[in-house]
């Protein structure tokens, strides 16, 4: 009896002591490196902004942002990495439209759903895709593309870097808007489609402007579109798709930061705005228009929008156009 008096004293004790201590303060965010996943190799356009960007949010944060490149499936295995890791704000994805809308419109049995398992952070950068065609083909813009392939005066072909690449689905899109007609040529990668065109194996392409533009102004292949709203500072001359009979046409390349689902909002909300800091400064929309992409402020809530207006847009393409993986 005495022994279980002298327990119940300590363990009261104790009590009392954790009673009036003060709580242990959780630890700001970030109080460790903080991974960045990349679901492609290195040295593409991906891992080229993430490795820009990692580089100076390192300084904001005060923490290392470390890269790692998570490779497979188009992009698939990185993303359901991120969307399985802890929802602590340490692991987060440098998305693209690829793993995020245009692979799931195409695949049915996809490891994550990218609407439920991904918290948006910030869309980084986007870049339209340039309609070109080769110097012999009989169209100097997109009406008279679509009056040429709406005359059905023979095959027309246009190339891409691949079944479900964001070329591919771009051209479908174009497609399906105009009421036209044209046969895919898939590629190993928009280098070769482009390859393919010059030398007359297919007609039209729609590749990123970093690519295409050196082509353009040495008058090897001739520009007649663009795919987002607004022209191009680079190239002001060639119309948009949206202003040539298409309102509201856009197709982009584009990059974001998302984290699992779960994760705290304040985390999000911190990393938006670091994030944003960084794609802010001149010298990043710089570094920015070097690639052919550009960024606009926004936050979690926009960049979700843009992601579910994606989603949808390319599970519309997939289905009407009756696009298969292969």
């Amino acid at each position: 009896m005495r022994h279980a008096n002298r327990l119940f004293t300590i363990l009261a004790a104790a009590l009392a002591v954790a009673a009036i201590s003060p709580p242990t303060q959780a630890q700001p965010f970030p109080s460790r490196p903080i991974k960045l996943v990349v679901p492609y190799p290195p040295g593409g356009s991906t891992d080229i902004l993430a490795r820009l960007l990692a580089e100076r949010l390192t300084i904001v944060l005060g923490q290392p942002m470390v890269v790692e490149n998570r490779v497979g499936a188009t992009g698939v295995v990185g993303a359901e990495a991120v969307a399985r890791s802890r929802t602590d704000g340490y692991t987060i994805l440098m998305g693209a439209g690829g793993p995020l809308t245009q692979v799931p419109a195409l695949r049915k049995n996809m490891p994550y759903d990218t609407l439920k398992d991904f918290a948006p952070i910030i869309l980084a950068a986007k870049s339209p895709k340039l309609v070109v065609v080769t110097n012999a083909f009989p169209a100097d813009s997109p009406q008279t593309l679509v009056r040429f392939l709406k005359s059905k005066s023979r095959e027309v072909r246009y190339g891409s870097a691949g079944v479900g690449s964001s070329g591919h689905f771009a051209n479908e899109l174009f497609k399906l808007s105009a009421g036209v007609d044209m046969t895919h040529v898939p590629y190993k990668g928009g280098a070769q489609a482009i390859t393919d065109m010059m030398a007359g194996h297919v007609e039209v392409v729609m590749e990123v402007m970093p690519q295409l533009l050196p082509l353009v102004r040495s008058g090897k292949i001739r520009a007649i579109g663009l795919t987002q709203l607004t022209r191009s500072p680079l190239l002001p001359e060639v119309p948009t798709l949206a202003e040539s009979g298409f309102p509201g046409f856009e197709a982009y390349v584009w990059f974001g930061i998302v984290a699992p689902t779960g994760t705290p909002t304040p985390i999000i909300s911190r990393l938006n705005a670091d994030f944003a800091k960084v794609l802010g400064t001149p010298e990043f929309k710089k570094r920015l228009e070097d690639l052919g992409a550009d960024h606009e402020p926004n936050t979690p809530e926009d960049f979700g929008r843009f992601i579910r207006a994606e989603w949808d847009k390319w599970q519309r393409v997939v289905q009407s156009a009756g696009i298969k993986d292969e």
